[in-house]
């Protein structure tokens, strides 16, 4: 899962022209807490910029059981 990453330089003057290409591949990766379901996970990217949004996982139920006394 990786992507193409380019980046251009250019510079003009009058004594000197300097272009300055790199490319690379890279990847980005988050490790996300248990308990978060993939179908919970929305993404999108706008203007260079990626926004994900992961909602919390339902807080776990908590149970009460009754403590009986001996009589």
């Amino acid at each position: 899962m990786g992507d193409e990453k380019k980046n251009e330089r250019e510079e003009k003057n009058k004594d000197y022209h300097l272009v300055e290409r790199s490319f690379g591949s890279f990847s980005r990766s988050v490790e996300l807490p248990s308990g978060i379901r993939a179908e919970d996970i929305t993404a999108e990217i706008a203007y260079g910029v990626l926004k994900v949004t992961v909602q919390k996982p339902a807080p776990k139920e908590v149970k009460q059981i009754e403590i009986k006394t001996a009589a």
